[in-house]
């Protein structure tokens, strides 16, 4: 047997007795081993590095949450004080998001941290939603914000902002034996009140945790099942440190087996997304391991699913994080039966069935919450990268 052969045998099994994780809420990668390029934007944000206000605010923006962490926000300045935030159409998820739902979200998101980040440094975000019309069912080349800051020295601060940097998704499994207690939940709830036409749920019995932690397990059965879905995940994983750092979005995975079998090319995209695949048998235990290991659940609902409402949620969603954080919570979305692509119709129904109070409300974001070890920061491109260029320097 050729030498060559004997050494892809020996990772292959490496592979295996390690529990190598390649699905889209599996481990990412370790500190010790991580990217140091793609966490800079973390330490950077900020006046020091960014002294006009505008950069420095969305300096902090961009290391708001996105689906898949795409970072779809694309930034055309206008002078120190005045921008236009735009979607970039070539990070949307087709499969996953068909209807750019999520994306919008995460927009919210990003203008929510905007306005924190601008009231720190003694400004008032003001943001125009959609100046050149609504995008309606999909989105377009139009602006999604007008913004604007205008100096406001005696502007409330939020101390939410204080946690930004610290804010986290956390893909593992979350302590079990160790309840969400009631005044955490509370804290986050009345940082939503914030964010206008927004509803905050949390789960409030176990048995109702139950019905969501069985939800959630068959919203990732479902989404296993389609092989669209399971391609796209494929597709924006960033395997390994070389991968990070060239492309630092979608899913950050890398520890040091994957770096040892990376070298000796035995991981793919297509044999993550086969059904046979060991990569893919993994990974399906382990998001269903995440799924099962939650808990606590919330929710972010709003009365309608137009665009501004979307926006909205994703405002209230970030404050409910970093509100968590303050109180040394863990959570991640887990967004697959909030998902609009015909396969997850059954469980959108019961899902909405269960945590629906008015007809018509739609959930926006659903996810775990609890206990767990802290992880480190999801890789980010660099502010400079997500800017526009503008004949405005």
């Amino acid at each position: 047997m050729s030498t060559g052969r004997t050494n892809r045998r020996r990772f292959l099994k490496i592979a295996g007795a390690s529990g190598v994780i390649l699905a889209a809420s599996g481990t990412g990668y370790m500190l010790t081993r991580g990217p140091t390029r793609a966490l800079r934007p973390w330490e950077q944000a900020g006046a020091e590095r960014y002294p006009d206000p505008m950069r420095a605010a969305l300096s902090y923006a961009i290391l708001a949450p996105s689906p898949y962490n795409r970072q779809p926000w694309l930034v055309q300045l206008h002078g120190p004080h005045d921008a236009l935030l735009y979607c970039d159409l070539d990070r949307l998820l087709p499969y996953t998001d068909p209807f750019n739902r999520q994306t919008v979200i995460a927009l919210g998101c990003f203008l929510e941290l905007f306005s924190l980040a601008a009231a720190q440094a003694g400004f008032a975000a003001q943001i125009t939603l959609f100046p050149e019309g609504d995008p309606g069912n999909g989105l377009d080349k139009r602006p999604i914000a007008r913004l604007h800051l205008a100096p406001q020295p005696d502007i409330p601060k939020d101390p939410l902002f204080a946690h930004c940097r610290a804010r986290r998704t956390t893909r593992e499994p979350f302590d079990m034996g160790r309840a969400v207690p009631a005044e955490p939940l509370a804290r986050m709830a009345r940082a939503t009140r914030a964010t206008t036409s927004v509803r905050f749920g949390a789960t409030r019995d176990q048995a109702e945790a139950e019905q969501l932690r069985q939800l959630a397990r068959d919203g990732v059965h479902q989404e296993f099942a389609s092989r669209t879905v399971r391609q796209e995940t494929a597709d924006f994983m960033r395997i390994g440190r070389r991968e990070i750092e060239q492309s630092p979005d979608g899913i950050a995975v890398s520890n040091p087996v994957v770096e040892l079998l990376q070298q000796f090319d035995l991981i793919d995209r297509e044999n993550m997304a086969a059904r046979k695949s060991r990569a893919f048998a993994l990974g399906f235990e382990r998001m269903e391991q995440l799924a099962l290991a939650s808990p606590g659940f919330f929710w972010i609902a709003t009365a309608d699913n137009d665009r501004g409402s979307q926006i909205a949620a994703g405002r209230a969603y970030l404050r409910a994080s970093l509100q968590a954080t303050a109180d040394g919570l863990a959570m991640q979305p887990l967004s697959q039966t909030l998902r609009e692509y015909p396969g997850m119709r059954k469980l959108y129904v019961k899902l909405h069935r269960l945590l629906m109070e008015q007809p018509g409300e739609r959930i926006q974001m659903l996810a775990r919450i609890g206990y767990a070890d802290r992880v480190p920061p999801a890789p980010r491109w660099p502010l400079e990268h997500r800017l526009r260029a503008t004949g405005v320097s």
